[in-house]
């Protein structure tokens, strides 16, 4: 079989590319407001359904489509490794036909596994009102794309014949580039390729994994009020996608899944503690849905909240929904307790009823690195399009491991300024805060400054790439620090990688001392330090709070915020490399965003 590995969105209001590769069973996209989560969410939820591609569930907003662009969806499918093995078979066989010997077959076959031909299909949906399938391609064996069929008419597509792209491909491989590309072309009705009838198994694998993924019932669960709360006791055998059916579907329930109605009333009270139980009394032929609390009285959900009604419509997916869908969720940390948030995202890892849950979120509790998650940064860029560029949970998490942060640390931020020691971090802080050049960037860019360790970044899975790829704004800041036995540190390899790295990557490190206190001028250690009476002589040796510490001063770590608060912009410029850090943010935020009065 094949399997949907990717998704990528563009053409629609703000976005401009964003990519969810690989896609996981969770996918979080993370961003500031007004980046295109919800675009995101809409243009998932106005794809086609399989059973005709030409119409979909939800028409896009038309006046949300600018002029002169055409909202488009790609979705990658791959061929698993069993069935890529029994696809590549035919390939053989037609060489043995003529007469090629064994070594040759054996060196064609290799190389086309290794090239993954015909391994990978992306299919491509355009259009507004709705995006309707418009094409697949494939990579050919030299790395060109090449579109292999494309829509004509509503019913009728131009494909190229399989038999001799699949020839063309050996071709290409046996004997160098292949300059004859001559495909025979077929014009075949829509619904042959839609119903994968009379395909070739390669082609029909592929056709499968799509019919799967738009097959699903997709749950579209904004936190908006979805319908009536009192309604006819008439019964309701499934949630509509968008939720306005939620309450005569609970009333279904409770009358007939009882079971399933006593998990969403638990999985509702271990959200909001003493919210009460879920009832449904009927009056005249007619259902209220309240909450019944434990004094007897009957408050309508009503009354609830739009946020409330969210997590009723999740936990009827969660609980009662019996076929797999795809979720899409809008902030629903929003009025909920951390440990709440974690106990949603638990209940989605291990529900069997999403198949895969897509999340717009400002939490850090969601943006989190796991091996069942893809992170999706999104960040509007210059032109005011927005690049979405993600990463598999498990590839980044060893990273953050190492440097000892999270996730959301990186994703959440518009600048990630990771520095050595939870002191270093306050100092930072202060420092950003008085530097005048970032005052015109300061209420329009987020700046996040977090401790990490640099001291197991000799681990040799370490790559930088992994992080770059949620948040490209990062700046290092570092001690020299120094190997007694002489050989390379952390902050050696640390920095290697971010000078060979192709850009550069920021990383600032203490180039005369070895130690962050070392570089406090002796005015600032003063003022933190009235009570010692001592004189900082320039000429002497060590640094002034060595010479303070000879003067029998004693200067704890917890002392550098004091010391950074205490010192001027004049005293930081005097320090080259607090002024090296601080001209390394401000250039990051002129390209994020313009100058605004400080």
């Amino acid at each position: 079989m094949a399997d949907v590995i990717g998704l990528t969105f563009s053409g629609f209001r703000c976005l401009g590319e964003v990519t969810i590769s690989p896609l996981r069973k969770t996918n979080i996209l993370v961003g500031k407001n007004g980046v295109g989560k919800s675009s995101v969410l809409d243009l998932l939820t106005a794809l086609p359904s399989p059973d005709n591609w030409q119409t979909g569930p939800v028409k896009l907003p038309q006046e949300a489509v600018p002029l002169g662009s055409e909202p488009r969806v790609e979705i990658v499918t791959r061929l698993t490794d069993e069935d890529y093995d029994a696809v590549i078979q035919p390939f053989r066989k037609k060489a043995e036909a003529q007469g090629v010997s064994s070594e040759q077959i054996a060196s064609d076959v290799g190389a086309l596994r290794d090239a993954g031909v015909l391994r990978e299909y992306v299919w491509v949906f355009e259009g507004a009102p709705i995006p309707v399938f418009k094409e697949f391609r494939v990579t050919d064996t030299e790395g060109q794309e090449r579109i292999c069929a494309r829509t004509l008419n509503e019913n009728e597509m131009r494909i190229l014949s399989y038999e001799a792209l699949r020839d063309y491909f050996v071709g290409g491989i046996r004997r160098g580039p292949a300059n004859d590309f001559r495909l025979a072309e077929q014009r075949i009705p829509l619904k042959r390729l839609y119903m994968g009838s009379s395909l070739p198994e390669n082609l029909n694998l592929h056709v499968a994994a799509v019919r799967r993924f738009l097959g699903m019932r997709r749950f579209r669960l904004a936190a908006q009020r979805k319908g009536t709360h009192r309604s006819q006791a008439t019964t309701e055998e499934q949630l509509a996608q968008d939720g306005n059916n939620l309450a005569r579907r609970l009333f279904t329930i409770k009358n007939n899944e009882p079971k399933a109605f006593k998990q969403i009333n638990d999985f509702m009270e271990s959200l909001m503690p003493g919210i009460g139980l879920l009832g449904t009394p009927v009056s005249g032929g007619e259902f209220s849905l309240v909450w019944e609390e434990a004094d007897g009285a009957k408050v309508p959900t009503a009354q609830s909240g739009t946020g409330l009604e969210q997590l009723l419509m999740l936990s009827l997916v969660l609980f009662a929904e019996h076929h797999q869908g795809l979720v899409l969720l809008e902030e629903p940390e929003n009025n909920l307790h951390p440990g709440a948030q974690e106990k949603i995202l638990k209940a989605l890892r291990e529900s069997s009823h999403a198949a895969h849950v897509f999340i717009a979120s400002h939490s850090p509790v969601f943006a989190q690195a796991s091996e069942d998650t893809c992170l999706v940064s999104m960040r509007i860029q210059e032109g005011g399009q927005t690049e979405g560029r993600s990463v598999s949970g498990e590839e980044v998490a060893t990273v953050f491991d190492d440097l000892g942060i999270r996730a959301s640390h990186l994703a959440l931020a518009d600048i990630l300024v990771l520095t050595e020691g939870i002191s270093t971090v306050g100092a930072v802080r202060e420092w950003k805060d008085k530097w005048s050049s970032l005052g015109a960037f300061r209420d329009a860019v987020r700046i996040v400054v977090h401790q990490f360790q640099p001291s197991d970044v000799r681990n040799p899975d370490f790559n930088i790439d992994e992080l770059l790829a949620l948040n490209r704004n990062l700046v290092f800041f570092l001690d020299r620090d120094e190997n007694p036995s002489g050989g390379p540190t952390g902050h050696d390899s640390l920095q290697e990688a971010c000078d060979k790295h192709d850009p550069p990557v920021q990383c600032v490190r203490l180039k005369r001392v070895r130690a962050f206190e070392d570089i406090i001028p002796a005015s600032a250690i003063s003022k933190v330090c009235s009570e010692i009476r001592w004189e900082y002589d320039p000429d002497g040796e060590g640094s002034p709070v060595e010479q303070f510490r000879a003067a029998g001063g004693q200067w704890s770590k917890s002392y550098n915020t004091l010391a950074a608060k205490d010192m001027s912009e004049e005293d930081m410029r005097q320090v080259p490399e607090v002024a090296e850090l601080m001209e390394a943010i401000t250039n990051l935020a002129a390209k994020i965003a313009p100058p605004t009065p400080s």
